[in-house]
C-alpha cells in the first residue's frame, strides 16, 4: 500500500496519525469485501432455496383439483410473493381461465 505521508515530515505524531489512517482505510476495505461475499452468498442461497421450494410445490400439487386446498398450501411465507403465479400454473390444467390470475393487464 502506498503511503500518503509526505517524506519531509519530521513529527512522529503526524507519522503515527497517517499510519493509523492508512490502517483504518485498509481495514474498512477488507471488511467491505468480506461482507459483500457473505451477503451475496446469502442472497444466492435464499434464491435457490425459494426456487427449489416452488418447484417442489408445483410437482406435489400438480394433480390437485381443489382450488381452496391448493391456495392454503401456497400460504407459506416463502411463496407468498409467487402465490398468484404458482396458483395459476397449478390450476391451468383443470381451468383454462386460471392462467389469467396474477396478470395485471
Amino acid at each position: 500500500m502506498k503511503s500518503i505521508l509526505p517524506e519531509a515530515s519530521t513529527s512522529p505524531l503526524i507519522a503515527a496519525l497517517y499510519g493509523h489512517l492508512e490502517a483504518t482505510i485498509h481495514l474498512v476495505q477488507v471488511a467491505i469485501r468480506l461482507e459483500w461475499t457473505i451477503f451475496s452468498r446469502l442472497i444466492a442461497t435464499l434464491a435457490i432455496g425459494t426456487i427449489a421450494y416452488i418447484v417442489y410445490i408445483l410437482i406435489t400439487l400438480r394433480h390437485g383439483r381443489h382450488p381452496l386446498m391448493i391456495w392454503e398450501k401456497l400460504g407459506k411465507p416463502v411463496v407468498k410473493i409467487f402465490r398468484p403465479w404458482t396458483f395459476a400454473r397449478l390450476l391451468n390444467n383443470s381451468d383454462p381461465y386460471a392462467s389469467s390470475i396474477g396478470n395485471n393487464e
